[in-house]
């Protein structure tokens, strides 16, 4: 048996001794624009694949925490994971194919003990770009993999560049292990997505240069990256049959199955483990949860455990007990023991979240009930968008969490359907309550004054959500020299108290200095940012979205002042109702 920190510490150690400085591990925060986080170990060293000299040396290798939300709710298998370590060797324009294959074999084989004739590969079958890598494939055979064991596969499989972008490219293979399960059919082979041949690693060999015109020129001295799992690694080690049977989750596996009396629910309790993880290392790398960018994820998957808890009808509180348990096993193991000097904020924030989250649900839980006791009257097996509307526009109850409790009771919503009832009551909402002269972003006329207004009304909106609760919604805003006016969903009206909470809340992030940037991404990338706006088809191929600081994030055509400490004071004159559900606020700063 060889723990994860046991074949965490072989890797490193072995690549070491072959020249290679030991890279220290960054946080899962991206630097790179293009992404929230570091979703593969080579991220953390791109500039230099790329070309940018590295005064460390031309040879490194890491063991990196990655995070990847793009098939989160694909999460519950035995094999995919949010959290993740991504292990690497890398060349700088040093070492090329015949070593990083010869190395990766032998620290698998001698390092690892694990079986050469239970190995399989695959190469780049070859396009009109790039010939068919008939040279790396010699390199296996060479090395003991028989051309029997060698599959040629195509771009999407043996591939790797820069998505549309210039820079390095070229065709990786791929080693995978048998685990000795059946053959799902006759075509049955290493890609298969049956799991009878376990990826263990690749190698990409940077031999090429994509243009901007999407042409190939030929590079003279390559680069090398690689990627190795090391919880799927520590799998075929061991013989597991999951990553869940790991020592990273087994412990606390085992305590949610207890906790239910021994029934069986994998897939619940593998989220569970899962996404409390990826929180977990979250916060410990400054991240609290939040309706913007990295924080709205680490909100999805708290609020995700807490919907499985449910699901498991185990206690919210549960929450705490499993957090304290798993990061008590990771330092017991010696997997990131300086978590404990983090522990207690860990156990803060995850509180925190639930308890916002547990009055969301509840009022969310009884309409659902309802209307899914309508279904089953009525015989019907998709909820009214409608409803699913309402859900999300009255009950802050997220149109994920919708799909998701229909999803496990065998029903299901249309979900364009509801993105077409959200974009509806937007524009009803929109025309019922601006000018007809007014310009974009609510002002009426475009100076100074308006613009620092129109700034005021993000923060404004976010203190709301922030204060009297998520579930509220802006229905419009109006905006002159005078006043800001900004119409939102409440079901109730506010007290003075709350008031001050909103309007100090404003100030205080006046004062912070927030800067204001302008993003210019795709409408699917400020989604994944978690910005707030409505996903429909008026948007083109280009939006533009203003992130305050870590407090707003929101799809707006601007303008914008470049820093809130422009916005001097910010002052409430008051508040009325002005139809059923709607508050008006009118505000101004000085």
């Amino acid at each position: 048996m060889k723990t994860v920190v046991e074949i965490r510490e072989a890797f490193l150690n072995f690549f070491n001794t072959k020249g290679h400085y030991i890279d220290e591990e960054v946080s899962m925060l991206s630097k790179d624009p293009s992404t929230l986080f570091v979703v593969a170990g080579m991220q953390p060293q791109k500039e230099f694949l790329m070309g940018k000299e590295n005064p460390k040396g031309t040879r490194l290798v890491s063991a990196q925490r990655c995070l990847r939300t793009n098939d989160i709710d694909g999460i519950g298998d035995e094999r995919h994971l949010t959290n993740f370590i991504m292990m690497g060797h890398f060349s700088f324009r040093d070492y090329y194919k015949e070593d990083s294959i010869k190395w990766t074999l032998e620290f698998f084989c001698n390092k690892l003990e694990l079986d050469i004739n239970k190995m399989y590969v695959t190469c780049f079958e070859g396009n009109l770009d790039a010939p068919k890598d008939i040279e790396t494939a010699k390199i296996w055979q060479t090395l003991g993999i028989p051309e029997e064991r060698i599959y040629f596969l195509g771009k999407r499989d043996n591939w790797w560049e820069l998505e549309g972008q210039e820079g390095p490219a070229g065709p990786d293979t791929e080693l995978f292990y048998d685990t000795g399960a059946q053959n799902c059919s006759e075509k049955c082979a290493p890609g298969c997505a049956c799991n009878k041949y376990v990826e263990i690693c690749n190698n990409v060999f940077m031999q090429y240069q994509r243009t901007a015109e999407g042409k190939y020129i030929i590079q003279k001295n390559p680069s090398v990256d690689s990627g190795f799992g090391l919880e799927r690694i520590a799998c075929v080690v061991n013989n597991l049959k999951s990553v869940y049977q790991t020592e990273i989750y087994e412990p606390i596996m085992q305590l949610i199955n207890i906790k239910i009396n021994g029934g069986k629910s994998e897939a619940n309790e593998r989220i569970i483990c899962d996404h409390l993880r990826s929180s977990i290392f979250l916060i410990n790398d400054g991240v609290i949860p939040s309706n913007v960018g990295a924080g709205y994820i680490l909100r999805r998957l708290i609020r995700r455990i807490v919907r499985k808890l449910n699901e498991l009808n185990l206690n919210p509180n549960d929450l705490e007990y499993f957090a304290n348990e798993m990061i008590d096993n990771f330092i017991r193991i010696g997997f990131y023991p300086e978590l404990l000097k983090q522990k207690q904020q860990i156990i803060v924030e995850l509180n925190k979240e639930k308890e916002k989250f547990g009055k969301t649900l509840q009022r969310g839980e009884r309409e659902l009930n309802y209307f899914i006791q309508e279904m089953i009257d009525n015989k019907s097996t998709k909820m009214d968008p409608q409803k699913a509307f309402k859900l999300y526009d009255t009950y802050g109850f997220p149109i994920e969490l919708t799909q998701e409790s229909l999803k496990t009771r065998g029903f299901d919503v249309d979900i364009e359907a509801f993105k077409q009832c959200l974009h509806k009551h937007q524009q009803i909402s929109k025309g019922a309550s601006l000018d007809k002269n007014q310009a974009k972003g609510g002002l009426v006329e475009q100076n100074y004054t308006t613009i620092k207004l129109h700034t005021a009304t993000h923060l404004l909106n976010a203190a709301l959500k922030n204060i009297v609760g998520e579930e509220i919604r802006q229905k419009g805003s109006n905006i002159t020299t005078e006043r800001l006016r900004f119409d939102f969903s409440c079901d109730r009206t506010l007290s003075k108290d709350e008031i001050e909470k909103v309007e100090n809340l404003v100030n205080k992030h006046i004062s912070n200095g927030l800067v204001v940037e302008k993003l210019e991404t795709t409408p699917e990338g400020a989604r994944m940012m978690g910005a707030e706006g409505v996903f429909d088809d008026k948007y083109g191929e280009k939006i533009l979205v203003y992130k305050i600081g870590d407090v707003s994030l929101e799809i707006c055509g601007g303008p914008h002042v470049n820093n809130t400490s422009e916005l001097g004071s910010f002052i409430i004159l008051g508040m009325e109702n002005i139809g059923s559900g709607i508050k008006r606020i009118k505000a101004h700063v000085k």
